[in-house]
């Protein structure tokens, strides 16, 4: 036998292998729109059943997008040969948490370890975890092959290590794309392949009445989940259909380590986090980035469409945690979770230097390019790896490097986390992030802001990104002052309730942390009220103001810091 007959002997025995495992080839699948008679149904409040939804979503795909339907029933029997009682052991599962799992053998004995102590924790024994895997032709990739091959041993070994955990922790295979060494689609993928192969089974398992059928996202790059984290979720999960469906997230953090080696880190923190608690309990829905750990209710899910399937290659929090279903159905309420969960620190740190430096190279100005730093705009693209990775002015940012502890000394504190690093940030923040959002919440419907409902119709349908929507609206309001300003003074009474939100949300947010402030009062986005700015169509010259001034004296913050480390 020749080696090229060899070759294509072996091919063919590893394409058998791999249409035996039903791996997923086709790059994304089409959008599934959502289904109307359904939504109106359930906004009516008639009951739409689970398997209904389910039944006429599936429906939907298989007439729209055959392929990936055969890919989903090939995936979902390789599973059931994998697992015979798969279906059994999905009849009475209220909550299973997807975590997409691409080369992450190193992170996964970490997180594996981190759940089994949200296993023990819970009584409940309803929920499960399912790891969504990029399989590898491995004739094409080897080491792909093998970083799959890793993760999976990771969890076989922990099935035989708690057998009596074994059949609530799962995986299912997949393929971003035909190629290997082609550059993979978004983590979005996986978590979309992951809900539907779920709701598949789901609805092939339970055929009769049922309590509702919810689906976690959780990344894997977490430092530490608080006690009871996952139990406490459970605990908020309806257990009847006539209960208001919920989109439950928890709060991210920053590891305390980090922050005492890196203090700069905790300004970061409390914006990052404080904001978007501040607008969940400000406004009607907290449409933008609802957590790195986050659950849906299924049935919703399956009637809104499914997700934003044309829009898999954009990242994970902008369009996939409970965005679609808050927008569309008016029976959902949004939940955070008392627990909160250690993060990494990653990207935003860079992006907070880059707020501060920023604000130094411009003398203390916000304009438009240091607005969309501040608000994180360019945190998930390379911008900022390239132009902006600047320390705090030199200063050795490595608390635990100083022989003094830096909590105890203002002048020292001040050099590691100076006021004019908190102003940046927490303007930026405010006229950008919070107002951004408050407006597009408030004026959507208006006659006067009709620019502002068509970029939400357009996240809503998946084509532009949520800070599109944030950034338009922005240039839409400054635009129209210029171009239209009889518009824009019907609109003022209105935009003016909207800065006040935005105003007394920032001012939680520092008053919880006890950051001496000084608020400057007045209105402030009109074009006369924007100070410098000149008046024309562009916006290279116009300014933001910056209305909170941040004190030198920050003893207050430096005792609440030291008391959050403490506890």
């Amino acid at each position: 036998m020749s080696d090229r007959e060899r070759m294509a002997g072996i091919k063919n025995l590893y394409r058998t292998i791999d249409r035996a495992k039903g791996v997923f080839v086709k790059d994304a699948p089409s959008l599934y729109l959502a289904d109307d008679t359904q939504l109106t149904r359930l906004n009516s409040g008639e009951n739409v059943t689970q398997n209904e939804a389910f039944s006429s979503y599936f429906a939907r795909m298989e007439s729209g997008d055959s392929q990936y339907w055969q890919e989903l029933n090939r995936i979902s029997e390789e599973r059931q040969t994998r697992t015979p009682d798969l279906l059994g052991q999905l009849r009475n599962r209220r909550l299973q948490i997807i975590v997409p799992a691409y080369r992450e053998g190193e992170n996964m004995p970490r997180f594996l370890e981190l759940m089994e102590s949200q296993f023990r924790e819970s009584s409940s024994q309803q929920w499960g975890i399912t790891f969504v895997i990029d399989y590898a032709f491995p004739y094409r990739n080897t080491w792909e092959y093998g970083a799959s091959q890793e993760m999976i041993r990771y969890i076989n070994a922990f099935r035989e290590q708690h057998p009596d955990l074994a059949s609530r922790v799962d995986y299912v295979f997949f393929r971003r794309k035909l190629y290997t060494n082609t550059e993979v689609l978004s983590v979005g993928l996986a978590r979309k392949v992951g809900e539907d192969v779920l709701m598949l089974e789901k609805m092939r398992a339970v055929s009769v009445s049922e309590e509702p059928f919810y689906l976690g996202l959780m990344d894997m790059d977490v430092g530490y989940l608080s006690r009871g984290m996952v139990e406490e979720v459970m605990g908020l999960l309806p257990t009847g259909f006539e209960q208001k469906a919920k989109v439950i997230r928890a709060r991210g953090r920053f590891e305390k380590d980090e922050i005492e080696k890196n203090l700069h880190l905790h300004p970061m923190e409390l914006v990052w986090e404080g904001a978007i608690s501040a607008i969940a309990k400000m406004t009607k829905h907290n449409p933008f980035n609802l957590g790195r750990f986050s659950v849906v209710p299924a049935r919703e899910l399956a009637i809104t469409g499914g997700g934003f399937a044309q829009k898999l290659a954009f990242t994970d929090e902008d369009v996939r945690h409970g965005i679609q279903i808050m927008w569309q159905c008016q029976n959902v309420e949004a939940v955070e979770v008392a627990s909160r969960y250690s993060t990494s620190a990653r990207r935003e740190i860079d992006t907070a230097s880059a707020v501060r430096q920023m604000a130094i190279d411009k003398e203390g100005r916000f304009d438009f390019e240091t607005m969309e730093c501040g608000a994180l705009i360019k945190m998930y693209q390379s911008w900022f790896k390239t132009a902006y990775r600047h320390t705090l002015d030199n200063v050795n940012l490595n608390s635990r490097d100083n022989h003094e502890n830096p909590l105890e000394n203002p002048e020292l504190f001040n050099q590691l986390v100076p006021p004019a690093y908190i102003e940046a940030m927490i303007n930026a923040f405010y006229r950008f992030t919070l107002f951004g959002i408050f407006a597009i919440d408030r004026l959507h419907d208006s006659p006067f802001a009709s620019e502002v409902g068509r970029l939400r119709t357009e996240f809503l349908k998946g084509n532009i990104a949520y800070f599109e929507v944030e950034l338009g609206t922005h240039d839409f309001l400054r635009q129209l002052a210029i171009r239209d300003p009889e518009s824009f003074s019907q609109l003022r009474p209105e935009l003016e309730k909207i800065d006040a939100l935005a105003r007394l949300a920032t001012e939680k947010m520092l008053q919880e942390y006890k950051i001496n402030y000084v608020l400057q009062p007045g209105f402030t986005l009109g074009m006369q009220e924007l100070g410098e700015g000149e008046r024309n169509s562009t916006m290279d010259h116009i300014e933001l103001v910056a209305p909170f001034k941040i004190d030198n004296d920050q003893s207050g913050y430096m005792r609440s810091i030291k008391e959050e480390l403490e506890d």
